[in-house]
């Protein structure tokens, strides 16, 4: 008797756990619904991300390769364009300087990084040193009131394949 409730009991263990593993939906699909009496989440995130997360295994150019990247990371350069941590000020100034800099600089990335209690804004992806600073000259000219906090630092940064 031991062993057949043993056995069912394994049974239904399984049963359940294929069950919720057959679930269509991603997590991000989950916060985009929208349910009655609950707030409203909007996720936005890349193709790219989005087919692997969900893994489905398509994005819009067609199947994905997981074994191959669109990028790699190496050793760079990247310019902070702006650091600060006043609680009420800083993701706003973040933001504002942010599109400043995507507005005159388009070719850049531009990206906002918050470490408790900084909030700070990269631009760029750079191989060499030289060629950070080239365009640290630039937004300096460009941005004299924020170009005193402007500098180059070193980090990974990411390099399209196949450069």
């Amino acid at each position: 008797m031991k062993i057949r409730f043993s056995v069912f009991a394994v049974l239904i263990m399984f049963c359940c756990s294929i069950w919720a593993q057959d679930k269509k939906e991603t997590i991000v699909e989950e916060l985009n619904t929208t349910k009655t009496g609950q707030g409203t989440v909007k996720v936005l995130q890349d193709e790219t991300v989005e087919a692997i997360v969900s893994r489905k295994g398509q994005t819009a150019d067609g199947p994905v390769d997981w074994n191959a990247d669109v990028f790699d990371k190496v050793n760079g350069y990247r310019i902070q364009v702006f650091s600060d941590n006043k609680p009420q000020q800083s993701k706003t100034e973040a933001e504002r300087i942010q599109k400043l800099v995507k507005e005159e600089f388009a070719d850049q990335e531009v990206s906002i990084h918050f470490n408790a209690p900084f909030w700070r804004v990269y631009a760029g992806n750079f191989l060499t040193k030289d060629e950070a600073n080239m365009v640290l000259k630039e937004m300096k000219e460009k941005f004299p009131t924020i170009g005193k906090e402007m500098n180059v630092i070193t980090t990974v940064v990411k390099r399209a394949r196949y450069q």
